[in-house]
């Protein structure tokens, strides 16, 4: 459990967006690539060669596997989940808009509300219990200014 909570740490802090235009970039440039790519594109053309139940699982596959070269493993594991959902969404509905909107919505919980519910999360627990706050020296506080860079450069 505290390895997995390292990871997404070091996650956030190396490949989590920074400032503003990150997120811009992210948003607007990275979740609609991927999807026209995975899932516009990929996802079509495997359907030529296999059943579109198929194509999906295989997509998913590759589009996990893209981040697991990152060395990210929880990430290439919920890249496996998302991609799943998308690629059957897009089955489903038939509608790359809906499935870019699912992508940025999902990066927008992963790299902003998850980070300041943390955040949030554990400065109500050091205010609960103060030998917390006293243990944890600047050391604690520089990873705390690390899961949430952007809102915390924002805020002190």
């Amino acid at each position: 459990h505290a390895n997995t909570a390292s990871d997404i740490s070091s996650f956030l802090t190396d490949y989590g967006p920074q400032t503003i235009f990150h997120y811009v970039l992210l948003i607007f440039v990275i979740a609609v690539g991927e999807e026209l790519f995975w899932r516009g594109y990929v996802q079509q053309q495997l359907k030529n060669y296999t059943s579109p139940s198929w194509a999906v699982v295989i997509t998913a596959l590759l589009f996990s596997l893209s981040l697991a070269i990152s060395g990210f493993i929880p990430g290439a594991l919920a890249a496996i989940v998302a991609g799943l959902l998308w690629g059957a969404l897009y089955e489903w509905k038939k509608s790359l808009p809906l499935i870019i909107v699912a992508h940025i919505v999902f990066v927008l919980l992963l790299f902003l509300v998850l980070p300041l519910f943390w955040y949030n999360k554990i400065r109500n627990l050091s205010r609960q219990f103060p030998s917390i706050q006293e243990r944890g020296g600047k050391k604690k506080k520089k990873r705390l200014r690390q899961w949430v860079p952007y809102y915390y450069s924002q805020q002190h």
